[in-house]
């Protein structure tokens, strides 16, 4: 929705959702009922332990995980996206686009399984292991019903206008091991490390549903055969110092991403009769991970920092743009990072209340980053493309300012929480405009559990007599958002804007106001 929609600006319906809409032929709002996301999956899993001895003990886990659904939409969508071409119709009218009820299908299956065998004595911890898990996914769309009057009887029932087929081999390696140094009563120093080597193998086949929309007329460029390998080594190490109260910590941390299946078919095109790609082709991401901490516990109250430094090589960033089901879109940032510092507080008012709280400074930004802008006047003319060079820019969707404060009370059987969230300013794309950003907000929520004493209103005989058959009954109540905020959390920008520098089109999902949730839970 959006800006003044999303907030509640003069009067603005907050709860209106454009989820289904489409406007029919006689200019009619109308919203198409079954505009649903259907997702199950089944899991099983078979898992064995075993003590060899004090210190030895061996575990191994297979899985298994089946998972099918669908997304359905009606839309007006061009006759490329379903790998039909335009015609002529019998008035001389060039037919391009069509009214259309399309599901897009995935059925999937990951199985695998995991060794480790750990070893436990009073100086030293270390786990060993392996693991591995195969992915098989089916993804394929198919055309329910077209308005379009010569398609309409021509294509067959539940004419399927794409499919691929995704597999994903993901195994790997690892070793760690945590040495107490010095292991004495109120003074210890450890020395921890972490080891793994990760294996991808990555084979996709058939159309590339993306690719539909601008060259479903030329055969040679809808597929997207891929077959990549990745292998990462993600190394961990830290030294941490404990004496009286006082924990003192260092630590550094590689890791390793893979690009989705999504940054493949978004971005990536295969001309079958060159064999050759074209496109920007995603890369892995590596992160290099530094933090020093430092915390004071105190029987009464707790405070600490931790310092942060992330520095990314090909950072997977969120773009602003959403695709055909509502997910967000990522691409790489060659030179990124992120840092900060988490202030964290704690102090016990009294036997049954307790305050805790913290609060994360940051900076995330982007380095010498190019944006490819859509430019538009006043009155929606499209006048071009442009390259934007930004030496340093924010990360979209990275707050420079979160804090939480959480109140806890405890007495009696009740328990209570009141918890309060504060998130900076975010920018839904890497443009850094303040005309497509989501406002800062905050909001508080309320959570109350009382366990009903049960046991107390039965009579002392009756209860000997009922033994076990006593039930807990514990009654919850939340509420969320006391204070009614109109706030959005997420949204979304695609990079256009008009000359003056406004946004053309971001949009936003408005979360619920005051809203109220009660239940209770029965023990045996």
């Amino acid at each position: 929705m959006d800006y003044a929609t999303a907030y509640g600006i003069n009067g603005a319906d907050r709860r209106y959702n454009p989820c289904g809409e489409y406007i029919d032929k006689a200019g009619n709002i109308c919203y198409y009922p079954d505009q649903k996301d259907h997702y199950a999956q089944q899991h099983a899993q078979l898992e064995f332990n075993h003590r060899i001895n004090p210190n030895w003990r061996v575990t191994a886990t297979a899985h298994y995980t089946y998972g099918g659904g669908y997304y359905e939409q009606y839309r007006n969508k061009s006759l490329k996206y379903f790998h039909l071409l335009p015609y002529t119709d019998n008035a001389g009218n060039k037919v391009k686009k069509t009214d259309g009820i399309f599901r897009k299908q995935l059925a999937n299956h990951n199985f695998g399984g995991l060794v480790s065998a750990k070893y436990t004595s009073e100086r030293v911890q270390a786990q060993m292991g392996v693991a591995a898990a195969h992915y098989i996914g089916h993804h394929y769309g198919n055309l329910l019903w077209v308005s379009d009057s010569l398609y309409s009887q021509q294509l067959p029932y539940n004419y399927e206008y794409y499919r691929n087929l995704s597999h994903k081999t993901d195994a790997n390696v690892f070793g760690k091991v945590n040495w107490n140094i010095i292991h004495r009563a109120q003074e210890r120093l450890s020395l921890y490390g972490d080891l793994q080597y990760r294996f991808i193998r990555y084979r996709m086949s058939g159309i590339n549903d993306d690719a539909l929309k601008e060259y479903a007329d030329d055969p040679d460029m809808i597929e997207l055969p891929l077959l990549v390998y990745y292998h990462f080594f993600n190394p961990k190490a830290g030294l941490t110092y404990q004496n009286k109260g006082h924990l003192l910590y260092g630590s550094f941390a590689m890791a390793n991403r893979d690009p989705s299946r999504a940054n493949f078919t978004e971005n990536v095109l295969y001309n079958r009769a060159t064999r050759t790609y074209s496109g920007d082709m995603p890369k892995a991401e590596t992160l290099y991970d530094y933090e020093l901490g430092y915390t004071y516990s105190h029987p009464r109250f707790t405070v600490g920092a931790n310092f942060y430094f992330m520095d990314y090589d090909n950072q997977l960033v969120l773009t602003g743009r959403i695709n055909d089901v509502g997910k967000q879109s990522t691409t790489n940032v060659k030179d990124s990072y992120r840092m900060g510092v988490e202030l964290t507080a704690g102090v016990k008012i009294t036997n049954w209340m307790r305050w805790d709280a913290n609060c994360v400074l940051s900076r995330n930004k982007i380095l010498n980053y190019t944006e490819t802008i859509t430019r538009y006047d006043a009155d929606y003319n499209w006048l071009g493309e442009e390259q934007v060079f930004f030496r340093e820019t924010t990360i979209a969707f990275s707050p420079s300012v979160t804090a939480m404060s959480l109140f806890t009370f405890n007495v009696a059987g009740f328990t209570g929480t009141v918890q309060t969230h504060v998130v900076g300013k975010q920018y839904l794309d890497n443009t850094q405009n303040s005309t497509a950003a989501l406002r800062a907000y905050s909001t508080t929520n309320i959570h109350l559990r009382y366990l009903l004493p049960v046991r107390q209103w039965v009579k002392q005989k009756k209860e000997r007599e009922a033994k076990g058959y006593v039930p807990d009954i514990t009654l919850l109540c939340q509420i969320n958002n006391v204070f009614d905020a109109r706030y959005a959390s997420n949204g979304g920008s695609d990079c256009s804007y008009f000359t003056d520098g406004t946004a053309c089109w971001p949009w936003y999902y408005a979360q619920a106001g005051i809203n109220v949730h009660a239940g209770f839970v029965v023990q045996f």
